[in-house]
């Protein structure tokens, strides 16, 4: 490398930027989460790691920003910190100034910028998060945005990021067709959702996190008692499937 990588303003002679590179494989490294929508919910979720036996509490990747919109982030939980307060307090700025609520694709873009920003000038490094920006818009419609350290975001139907989410991902592009058709109720959704990360979750609800977004209730956690009866019934049909 040459010491291509001791800057984040210079480019390596293939065209790389060696720090977000870097940035990106703490994204890779970190905990799994993922987002999925249908015809009237959206839904975010994300793997919780077992905490240490003397830790009172374990950090949320699950981040309400507005009533209608939540971001999940995966990689450097300080790095995500800072990024979240930022997104929150433009927020706020854009419901001031604008007299409504800020969209989802616009504060996507605003983290994208912001992450974007400090990949190109000396005395910074990169965000090591990645982002995944989830909510309804105006006439209820869903939209899912993924954003990485390079500052790049894009839209999605569904996407998952993190340790193992190449897994996750496979699974969710097996079904696909279903997925874009938009015509999973929200419990299916949710079903759908906890069979996803059972592909890589072992302990049930206590090493899960979701999150449901609908027009009628806007941004609620779903309890753990209700993940739990989603993941009895799943065992139950799998059972049955092996006996017959």
């Amino acid at each position: 490398m040459s010491g291509y990588d001791r800057a984040i303003s210079i480019f390596s002679p293939d065209g790389h930027i060696f720090q977000v590179d870097y940035a990106n494989e703490a994204v890779n490294k970190g905990t799994l989460t993922l987002a999925l929508k249908s015809k009237d919910c959206i839904i975010i979720a994300s793997e919780v790691r077992s905490s240490l036996k003397l830790q009172a509490t374990t950090t949320s990747k699950i981040h309400r920003l507005t009533d209608s919109i939540g971001m999940v982030t995966s990689g450097l939980s300080a790095d995500a910190r800072v990024l979240i307060k930022k997104a929150k307090v433009e927020c706020e700025s854009y419901e001031y100034n604008m007299d409504s609520t800020v969209t989802v694709d616009y504060i996507a873009k605003f983290v994208a910028d912001t992450q974007q920003k400090y990949t190109q000038s000396g005395g910074v490094r990169p965000f090591g998060v990645g982002c995944l920006i989830a909510g309804l818009t105006e006439d209820g419609e869903g939209k899912i945005y993924k954003t990485d350290p390079s500052g790049v975001y894009q839209e999605w139907h569904c996407c998952s990021i993190g340790k193992n989410a190449k897994t996750v991902q496979s699974y969710l592009e097996k079904n696909i067709d279903m997925l874009k058709e938009n015509k999973l109720s929200k419990f299916e959704l949710l079903k759908f959702t906890v069979e996803s990360l059972l592909e890589i979750v072992s302990n049930g609800s206590q090493n899960m996190e979701i999150c449901l977004i609908d027009k009628e209730h806007g941004l609620n956690l779903v309890s753990k008692s209700t993940i739990d009866d989603i993941i009895g019934k799943i065992e139950k049909e799998r059972d049955d499937a092996e006996k017959q």
